[in-house]
């Protein structure tokens, strides 16, 4: 039941997209909290009239997780666009984020990894045609998967977490 929700949702965003024939490419750096600990991302933006798709890497500068390593990994989602005003967009954000760390100077070679879907809304304001800023916030849940260096054990733990972000853009 999962794969046809899947191949449908797909095919509506790219119906969608198609609609509009206008592809405007763009930067986000944003810094955030989740479960994951404080992060910072850059991401490339990709937008057709009012769906905007967004990917990139993502740094952890907290040491939640990861005492001896600084977790580093991508994040990619989905933005739809609200129009309030030519100034003003009022949105929705599908996202998921991958982190990777070692958990202590035992594990050689050894990744674990904590995946994180988030549904969000927030705003986005236009300072001029080519800068933005914008905040979001936003819940979801994770799966973390770590390995036990000492037994190879792979513990999966799983749960809710929220998000807050801001960022700012540059729009080509």
């Amino acid at each position: 039941m999962k794969i046809p929700f899947l191949i449908l949702s797909l095919l509506f965003s790219f119906n969608l997209i198609a609609q509009d024939q206008n592809w405007k490419s763009g930067i986000e750096l944003g810094t955030g909290l989740s479960f994951t600990g404080y992060n910072a991302n850059l991401a490339y933006t990709g937008t057709k009239g009012n769906n905007v798709f967004f990917a990139g890497p993502k740094v952890v500068y907290s040491d939640a997780n990861a005492l001896f390593d600084t977790p580093w990994g991508l994040q990619a989602g989905y933005r739809r666009l609200f129009p309030v005003s030519p100034k003003f967009n009022a949105f929705a954000t599908l996202e998921y984020q991958l982190v990777l760390f070692e958990y202590d100077e035992l594990e050689f070679n050894r990744l674990n990894s904590i995946h994180e879907i988030h549904i969000s809304y927030g705003l986005e304001y236009y300072i001029n045609e080519n800068w933005s800023i914008g905040n979001t916030i936003g819940g979801g849940g994770y799966i973390e998967r770590l390995i036990d260096p000492f037994d190879e054990r792979i513990d999966i733990i799983k749960g809710y977490s929220g998000q807050v972000r801001i960022y700012c853009g540059y729009h080509f």
